[in-house]
């Protein structure tokens, strides 16, 4: 992961491997020139064709710029391309003059319609440039520092050569004309470029610094070749300017940046943006003191531009003074209307130092908490609120101050002065000083006591539904059950009722049919039942019959069912898979009866006997009312035959009977 951070981006790769490749260029036509390898024909064709080449890569290269860039910044650059391709082609004139036809360039030649064609093309490339106004770079101060720059190269200008350009009169007039348009040319092209810079946000200014070298380097051999045009001499050396300021120029195109530069910036500009216009002030100066030194005092013309500029300095320091004293007016009224804002406004407003103490309270928040508000300045906000309150509040103010969240609301828990607990809506953000650092937290408070008063009183009703709603669901899940179970059980006896023998008897018989189980029915009856009523009445009965649920419930098992079939009769389901088991448990079932001693009213009752008729499915019948059928007639048969006994249903028998 480290490795990949350090990874240096292909853009800058690039230009590094393009800036070493010009340089060594640079170096190379430097030393062709000063050692004029070859004689000076050969280094003469060497210096024009490779003024022309530079001249005609950073055409190239600027025209590649904009085709990768959108709006003014693609303007710029086509502009630049023209300018420097306007240079090339004025420069392949010249060639052809001094290395095609071996003879002397005119003055003026058609070379000089590009080279004076390329300085007002490269000046409005330049301005397209600049971004927006920035800082102090703005209005009258603008104008003031144009003049300024203009002014202070033009007296550097006069004071290195161009006096001298202006005062020869042994040239004709459009010769002279045009060696003045050079310097004053690379002049303008200064002045605007010095004040691109002054303007320029960060994504512009490296590029710009590059422009700025290549120009002034194509500026000091324009110089210099006007002078010595004058006198006559050549320098080769000093020729090595164009190249290396074209291919600055080239260079500054390939800088890597975004398609579309940001027009505006917020931020002041920076404090060496602040001094560019004393630059060419500081130089003018220097120069004029090195003049004086060695004899060459400044003639009227240089008075006067010094004079000039000296003016404009101290009107621009006047507009200056006025522009600062505007704005501590207005920094100080904006203060004054602020802390008004906070001192009337109906929520509680304080300011938090990043200690967590408060440094500022307005009223409303003093009365919130009932205090007064100098004797909470300087105090810890914890001091206000409980400690768990004030866990959340940290951990809040925590991730304000790491930047992961832009604001942050809380409610928390505290009190007034006279004890009573309060609860406080929090909504806090940050207010940081130009390095970013905290400068304090703005916190806005509001009482919302009797909101959570009505929430919690809501929720406890809510509670207090919600158990009702909960009891009344029990109640009624209970009673669905109460009255599932009586829909299908014998009110008396407990035991299923006929209802539910409908139900299920079916079902049972329809798992039966698809195996080789039998299911026994077994009708019983209490014998002698009518007599129990008409002696000890119909309690007494009721006893009996109850008797009778409870012990069958204990004689069948758990796949066993009973049912009340109606009045004394009762009706045993047995499913099994062996009649001589279920015989057996019916035996048992008549046999056992007779030891059940039954009370009524705390007398005991006399014995019961059952009389017992069973069939068998799907032996005696396909069907439940079919076997149930058989089952009673061998029952009516077992009290016809005595009573207390079992009858087993015989087909064979029941035709004749």
């Amino acid at each position: 992961m480290v490795i990949a951070s350090l990874r240096v981006p292909d853009d800058w790769r690039r230009f590094a491997a393009f800036a070493c490749l010009f340089a060594l260029a640079a170096f190379a036509f430097i030393g062709w020139m000063y050692l004029q390898a070859g004689g000076a024909t050969l280094t003469t064709a060497v210096d024009d064709i490779g003024e022309a080449v530079a001249a005609g890569i950073a055409a190239v290269s600027c025209a590649m710029a904009a085709r990768r860039t959108q709006g003014r910044l693609r303007l710029g650059w086509v502009l630049l391309a023209a300018s420097a391709a306007s240079w090339s082609l004025g420069q392949f004139i010249w060639s052809v003059y001094e290395v095609g036809l071996q003879i002397a360039v005119p003055n003026p030649s058609p070379a000089d319609i590009g080279f004076i064609a390329a300085i007002f093309l490269a000046i409005a490339g330049l301005s397209s440039f600049a971004s927006a106004p920035r800082g102090t770079s703005t209005g009258a101060r603008l104008g003031l520092d144009t003049l300024i720059v203009f002014l202070s190269l033009l007296f550097l200008g006069w004071e290195l050569g161009l006096s001298q350009v202006f005062a020869d009169t042994s040239a004709p007039m459009e010769a002279r004309l045009v060696n003045l348009a050079y310097p004053i040319g690379d002049i303008l092209i200064g002045t605007v470029l010095l004040l691109a810079i002054r303007r320029a946000t960060g994504e512009t200014q490296g590029r710009l610094l590059l422009l700025l070298g290549g120009l002034a380097a194509n500026a000091v051999s324009d110089s210099t070749f006007a002078y010595l045009n004058l006198s006559g001499t050549t320098a080769y050396v000093l020729d090595a300017g164009w190249v290396v300021g074209y291919l600055m120029i080239a260079l500054a195109a390939l800088w890597p940046s975004g398609v579309r530069d940001r027009s505006t910036e917020t931020k002041p500009i920076d404090v060496w943006q602040l001094a560019v216009p004393w630059i060419p002030i500081l130089a003018g100066g220097m120069a004029a003191i090195v003049l004086a030194i060695l004899g060459h005092p400044l003639d009227v013309f240089s008075t006067v531009l010094a004079g000039a500029v000296i003016a404009l300095l101290m009107a621009s320091q006047v507009i200056a003074h006025r522009e600062s004293l505007a704005l501590l007016i207005q920094s100080r009224l904006s203060a004054a209307t602020l802390n008004d804002v906070i001192v009337h406004a109906p929520l509680g407003v304080v300011r938090i130092a990043p200690d967590m103490r408060i440094l500022q309270a307005n009223p409303s928040f003093s009365a919130i908490l009932g205090r007064p508000v100098a004797d909470m300045i300087g105090e810890p906000i914890g001091d206000f609120f409980p400690p768990e309150e004030m866990a959340l509040v940290d951990d809040r103010f925590r991730a304000l101050a790491n930047r992961e969240v832009a604001s942050t609301e809380i409610e928390t828990q505290g009190s007034s002065v006279d004890g009573n607990a309060i609860w406080l809506h929090w909504t806090a953000s940050t207010v940081r000083d130009p390095e970013g650092e905290i400068d304090y937290f703005l916190v806005m408070f509001e009482d919302v006591s009797e909101r959570r008063s009505t929430e919690d009183a809501l929720k406890a009703a809510y509670a207090e539904l919600e158990g009702l709603v909960t009891q009344r669901t029990v109640e009624l899940r209970a009673a669905n059950e109460r009255l599932a179970t009586e829909a299908v059980s014998d009110p008396l006896t407990g035991l299923y009722n006929r209802r539910y023998l409908a139900d299920f008897v079916e079902r049972e018989l329809s798992r039966t049919r698809r195996s080789a189980n039998k299911i026994v029915f077994v009708m019983l009856d209490v014998d002698h039942f009518k007599r129990v009523n008409d002696t000890f009445g119909h309690d007494a009965g009721d006893e009996v019959l109850r008797a009778m649920s409870t012990f069958l419930r204990s004689q069948i098992r758990q796949e066993d069912l009973a049912f009340r079939y109606g009045g004394e009769e009762f009706l045993l389901v047995l499913p099994c898979t062996s009649l001589e088991g279920v015989a057996k448990r019916v035996e048992q079932i008549r046999d056992q009866i007779k030891s059940v001693t039954i009370k009524h009213r705390n007398k005991p009752l006399w014995p019961v006997t059952l009389s017992l008729g069973v069939a068998v499915f799907p032996d005696h019948g396909d069907s439940a009312e079919a076997v149930i059928e058989c089952a009673d007639n061998a029952l009516y048969d077992a009290k016809e035959g005595g009573r207390d006994r079992i009858v087993y249903y015989d087909a064979a028998a029941a035709p004749a009977r």
